[in-house]
Formats: structure tokens, C-alpha cells, sequence
């Protein structure tokens, strides 16, 4: 997988927050499409040139980590 910085993206906290009255979704609980909580969401990538989130980042549940995937996420 190439670096963040390969794409000119960097995380949200190093010089860019979230705008007010936009959730901050670092932490939320993500779920796959057959609705299993796979993990958290880690991290936000923004573009500095855009000024836009464009990836989110997601800590995997210990159980999923190098299963080569989840179906339906």
C-alpha cells in the first residue's frame, strides 16, 4: 500500500480539524455490509488542497486482522 504522503494527504489533527457542526467520526464503530462491527475508525486523511476529508482510516477488530478481508465491507 502506498504512504499517505504519496498522495499529498495528511491527518486531520496536523493542521486541519474538523469543521463545526460536522461530526467527528474518529472512533465511531464501523460495520460491514451484513451489519458485523469490523473496528473503529482510527484516523481521518484529508487533502490540504481541497480542504476535504477523502479516507478514513480503520483499527480492524483483532479477530479480522489477516484474514484477507472482510465480505460485505
Amino acid at each position: 500500500m502506498a504512504d499517505k504522503r504519496d498522495r499529498g494527504l495528511v491527518s486531520v489533527g496536523h493542521g486541519f480539524e474538523v469543521a463545526d457542526g460536522d461530526p467527528d467520526v474518529r472512533g465511531w464503530d464501523v460495520i460491514s455490509g451484513d451489519q458485523r462491527g469490523i473496528g473503529k475508525v482510527d484516523d481521518l486523511l484529508a487533502d490540504p488542497n481541497a480542504r476535504k476529508v477523502r479516507y478514513l482510516t480503520v483499527d480492524l477488530d483483532k479477530d479480522l486482522r489477516g484474514r484477507g478481508g472482510v465480505s460485505g465491507a
